[in-house]
């Protein structure tokens, strides 16, 4: 997951990136083949490689701590700035 702070004024001005992956006790019987092909073909990632075996990648705590922080990093506003999101039917 990336997340980028910007203005049209000052540019990019913070960025938050975290390797997201499901826990060992969370994948169902019978899918981890089926997760790691998905993850090598669609990200070129090997479920094996050194940032997915990081704690943080599958701790959802420490993701949705670490964003929150980026997003409203004091906590004074109830409200979010916008967030923009990109589709998956992106296409290069």
């Amino acid at each position: 997951m990336a997340v980028v702070e910007f203005s049209l004024k000052d540019g990019i001005s913070t960025i938050f990136h975290t390797y997201m992956r499901p826990e060992d006790s969370r994948i169902p019987m019978g899918y981890s083949f089926e997760i790691q092909q998905n993850a090598s073909e669609s990200h070129g990632l090997p479920f094996d490689c050194e940032p997915m075996q990081m704690r943080e990648a599958s701790s959802w705590s420490w993701i949705v701590a670490k964003f929150l922080d980026m997003v409203n990093p004091k906590r004074y506003d109830e409200a979010f700035p916008p967030l923009f999101t990109i589709g998956v039917s992106l296409t290069q």
